[in-house]
């Protein structure tokens, strides 16, 4: 992770406000003023992603971690509101940094075995079933009529990276690794191509929480 990677996230968290708002919704966009009726209104998965070119001006690819043993793809969810407001979720899931931190994943093992970062998009994630912002039948929940956008934590960065890291086995007890392997801190990258989709999909929204 570099200061320009740091500088241009920020700048990206920013556009999420900033470029949505100076987008002229279409005049045909009935279902909500400013949305776009092809968004389904359930929580719908997006992978496959294309490599675009990021607000930063660089190409980004979308990718996870990248550990060894697990599912390098990376993907998204959205789902269109009845009002013309969106938010924009970044999960959490710890970090790696060295040899020793990337060696140890959270992966549901006991206690003792340390666990520092999510590696993969958990099989099976379903916005739907989270709890919180996301329970959308709450009648408390003061954004249950918002547009969302889920992304993913799964490079060990805190959605800043834009790098390949080699690491080395301190001796993991459970999972064989080799002796070296790669890590992808690629989150920024990952929210670069997230970013993309958002921009050209959502028309001025009057109001974003991210």
């Amino acid at each position: 992770m570099t200061k320009r990677s740091v500088v241009f996230y920020l700048a990206g968290v920013a556009a999420v406000a900033g470029l949505l708002a100076g987008v002229p919704a279409p005049a045909s966009a009935q279902v909500a003023k400013g949305l776009q009726p092809q968004i389904p209104g359930e929580w719908t998965k997006y992978d496959n992603l294309a490599t675009v070119v990021g607000a930063d001006g660089n190409e980004h690819t979308a990718t996870c971690s990248g550990y060894p043993g697990t599912d390098p793809r990376f993907a998204f969810w959205a789902k269109r509101g009845t009002l013309n407001n969106l938010v924009v979720f970044f999960e959490g899931g710890g970090a790696c940094w060295d040899s020793l931190t990337c060696t140890f994943p959270i992966a549901g093992l006991p206690a003792q075995i340390p666990q520092f970062f999510v590696p993969q998009v958990a099989p099976g994630t379903d916005p739907a079933t989270f709890q919180g912002i996301f329970e959308l039948a709450n009648p408390g929940n003061p954004v249950k009529d918002w547009s969302f956008v889920y992304i993913p934590y799964c490079t060990g960065d805190v959605h800043l990276g834009s790098a390949t890291r080699t690491y080395y086995d301190v001796g993991h007890p459970v999972f064989p690794l080799p002796p070296a392997f790669d890590i992808q801190h690629r989150g920024f990258d990952n929210f670069m191509v997230v970013l993309d989709w958002v921009t050209s999909t959502f028309r001025a929204p009057q109001k974003i929480r991210v």
